[in-house]
């Protein structure tokens, strides 16, 4: 029996380059999902003839039934609360949600012990941090096991072609007091502080910022401390974001005038490239030290080429409840050789 898969945001940047993974793969009936019908009437245009519409409005869902019948669905927007999901599970429908936000992960959160009552697999953790960043830490513990310390290293271009949604998210994350786990604890920290200097793409400082993984991959046993840090491809900007979080200045970036000008600027002129990176440390109280690797260009190509990855393992998978990339792939060599087969410019070292 064919799968039938709805993409909620799929006229979107990265929505839309799922949809043309997926139709290659001519194993799915697709539906077209989102708040206005034209631009999925425009991407439906090159697809398979059977493709479907449906209009969606995540902020003012009430229509279970829009779902019916459906094997998954994938959210590519950013869901205000855990209506959708919990639509889904109690209908037996897998879901996969590829956002970055820890907002939405914890309506997940909310809805894990409803999805294990039905039954249900929904994943997170699908994009680069969280998701390939996951995988590379499961990688390196592997060879590592006995190591308490995670170090994670993220390299975002300037010159990337974000949605607004990923814009904002940066933003209102540059000036923030959050918790990493450290020696076991859990010790508040400024966002864009604490900078270490490592090798990704030549030597460069990183800076501490609140991605999701650290807080996802603090609950694995034997980890006492977790870290993500971040640096852009520009060396200067980076430097200047930093000096501009010492002063406190950064809170500027929280207004959403500034914010939309700050768009409307780095949409227009370009400071960096599209490249990204990813390395992450393992180490042990001897010293010892296991890392691996990756870099690519198309910060939304490979989030697709991941969610797209993904989908039949889902599809198969016998979990039930929320689960990470991390537990669900679990032959990470055959992972990242399909990844490099859609991302002919992607690097890894693992």
């Amino acid at each position: 029996m064919e799968n039938s898969i709805i993409i909620i945001g799929a006229s979107g940047t990265v929505g839309s380059a799922i949809v043309r993974y997926l139709n290659v793969q001519q194993d799915y009936k697709l539906i077209l999902a989102g708040r206005r019908a034209a631009p999925l009437e425009q991407l439906k245009k090159s697809l398979h003839a059977d493709t479907a519409i449906l209009q969606i409005d995540v902020a003012r869902f009430n229509e279970p039934d829009l779902l019916k019948g459906a094997s998954l669905v994938i959210m590519c927007v950013d869901i205000p609360d855990n209506r959708i999901p919990k639509a889904c599970v109690e209908q037996g429908i897998r879901y996969m949600d590829i956002s970055a936000s820890r907002q939405v992960l914890h309506y997940l959160e909310a809805t894990d012990t409803l999805a294990r009552t039905h039954k249900v697999p929904m994943l997170f953790s699908v994009g680069l941090a969280p998701g390939l960043t996951n995988l590379l830490a499961k990688r390196v513990r592997d060879k590592l096991p006995d190591a308490p310390v995670l170090e994670i290293y993220v390299l975002l271009g300037l010159g990337e072609a974000h949605g607004d949604q990923a814009f904002q998210w940066t933003f209102d994350n540059l000036h923030k007091t959050y918790a990493i786990h450290s020696d076991g604890l859990d010790e508040p920290v400024k966002s864009f502080s604490r900078p270490k200097t490592t090798d990704l793409l030549g030597k460069r400082k990183f800076y501490l910022f609140d991605f999701v993984d650290q807080h996802i991959l603090k609950q694995q046993k034997g980890l006492h401390s977790v870290s993500t840090r971040l640096a852009f491809d520009n060396r200067f900007f980076t430097r200047l974001v930093g000096l501009l979080r010492l002063t406190g200045l950064t809170r500027i970036y929280r207004n959403k005038w500034v914010q939309r000008m700050m768009m409307r600027l780095l949409k227009k002129i370009r400071l960096g490239s599209d490249v990204y990176g990813i390395k992450v440390i393992a180490r042990n109280e001897a010293g010892q030290t296991e890392s691996a690797f990756l870099q690519g260009y198309n910060e939304g190509a490979v989030t697709a080429a991941v969610a797209a990855g993904m989908v039949p393992l889902l599809l198969e998978s016998k979990a039930t409840g929320l689960l990470h990339s991390h537990e669900l792939v679990t032959d990470l060599p055959a992972f990242f050789t399909l990844l490099q087969q859609n991302n002919s410019r992607l690097i890894t070292r693992l």
